[in-house]
């Protein structure tokens, strides 16, 4: 058999503007096929892009062909993240990929998981039926809004207690995997870790063979091929977590998950794009579950108003919600309340308390919020103190202007007409998700 000549993108940082190189080979090999072939004084993976190109006389040969193959619509898909995020095709492969050429197996058996009980009213019972079915139903992504987190586990084990293939839960951080793993504990979860190259590799496997199990992880779960999944869950898709800063390519979550395949979203405060693009299902909000809200004008000059210090003395576990600096806030509620312990913090603090042990918070910089130079301000806002209403009894807001929109919005369990003014105001100033920046 005569020589074949084949196009291949090495899996490298840096190429020079240059990401495909012909290489030989004795047989002719496919598009996605992964390869070992030698790059100046090493080896490196490679991916074929295309068969039987024009010979070049001096082409090295490929040294191995491998096994695994990447399935042609996450190949595609690695195609589109490459032009959409203006980076070479082999920097999107390198930060997707699992190292393939080195197998290893997981050093470490995963550590067992309690199961997490869940109770449930029984009134509720149908409604999270329904909103299971619901969302079955959809050949389109979806976003289903909670308010109480055990409904929110209950959706998600409807979800996959029919599936026969994998299912991937993505969480927005690291604290909330421990609690999702003990909800999904009966399923034997893979957590995968992008510090762990060993639970990468493992779940590749999981979803290119198409085999049974959940796999739980944070952003870097949603590059592998989501396309073989079954089921994706995204949980909290508003959480600034889901987006990727620290490198290239700097994705949102939300955006590479739905290039891929259809997922449900689970969401408190949906982001303006689901509104925009996908269906709301929103039968698990009722006005039961809305704590006492009190709105108290600002008194100018003074740091806490007459009603805020009333708050603080009468609760007994309160959380000052003050997102800007708290050093200064801290020094002085301590001398105000020397025998009483306040917890003073931004969204920070948000994932690491213990919110059942919480009865109060009052939210006292939303003024400085409101008026950022950013057009999402209003709606991080929002998301803010919808996340803190949902976990507490008593939710208390010192501002300047109590009839602000944003205010308003948060007494009602789905505040629908405030995202379509705001989808309306986004249009008119050309700021996504209708246009892209």
């Amino acid at each position: 058999m005569s020589d074949c000549y084949v196009l291949v993108s090495p899996v490298i940082r840096v190429i020079r503007g240059k990401d495909q190189f012909t290489y030989r080979s004795t047989a002719a090999l496919v598009k996605g096929q992964l390869v070992m072939i030698p790059w100046r004084n090493s080896s490196v993976l490679g991916v074929v892009q295309d068969n039987n190109v024009t010979p070049y006389p001096t082409a090295k040969w490929i040294e191995t062909v491998l096994p695994d193959k990447l399935p042609e619509p996450y190949n595609n898909f690695l195609h589109w993240l490459a032009d959409h995020y203006e980076i070479s095709l082999s920097s999107a492969y390198l930060a997707c990929l699992p190292q393939f050429h080195k197998k290893k197996a997981l050093k470490t058996a995963p550590q067992p998981v309690l199961p997490r009980a869940l109770v449930i009213q029984k009134k509720r019972q149908a409604v999270i039926q329904q909103v299971v079915d619901t969302v079955v139903s959809l050949q389109s992504s979806s976003t289903i809004l909670y308010q109480r987190s055990n409904e929110a586990a209950a959706v998600v084990l409807g979800l996959i207690k029919h599936v026969k293939g994998p299912v991937v839960i993505i969480c927005p951080d690291h604290t909330q995997i421990a609690y999702w793993s003990g909800v999904v504990a009966q399923y034997h979860p893979l957590v995968v870790e992008a510090k762990h190259k060993d639970t990468i590799q493992s779940a590749w496997q999981v979803l290119v063979n198409h085999q049974p199990g959940v796999l739980i992880g944070t952003k870097r779960l949603s590059l592998l091929p989501l396309t073989e999944a079954t089921r994706v869950i995204v949980l909290d898709p508003e959480n600034s977590a889901h987006e990727q800063w620290d490198m290239k390519p700097r994705y949102h979550v939300q955006t590479v998950v739905d290039k891929q395949t259809y997922a449900v979203y689970l969401s408190m405060a949906p982001r303006t794009e689901q509104v925009a693009h996908q269906p709301i299902v929103t039968a698990l909000l009722t006005e039961d579950y809305l704590p006492k809200i009190t709105t108290i004008a600002s008194s100018p000059g003074v740091l806490f108003a007459p009603g805020v210090l009333a708050a603080m003395a009468e609760a007994t576990h309160v959380v000052l919600w003050h997102n800007r600096t708290v050093n200064v806030i801290d020094k002085t509620i301590k001398q105000m309340f020397p025998d009483k312990t306040i917890i003073v913090g931004t969204t920070a603090l948000f994932n690491k308390l213990d919110w059942s042990t919480i009865d109060t918070v009052i939210a006292t910089s939303l003024d400085a919020q409101l008026t950022l130079p950013d057009y999402r301000s209003h709606e991080t806002t929002l998301q803010q103190l919808i996340w803190l209403r949902n976990r507490v009894a008593r939710l208390y807001i010192q501002t300047y202007a109590p009839d602000h929109p944003v205010i308003q919005a948060l007494h009602q369990p789905y505040p629908e007409q405030w995202y379509k003014q705001t989808l309306r105001e986004r249009k008119r100033f050309h700021y996504p998700p209708y246009v892209l920046i």
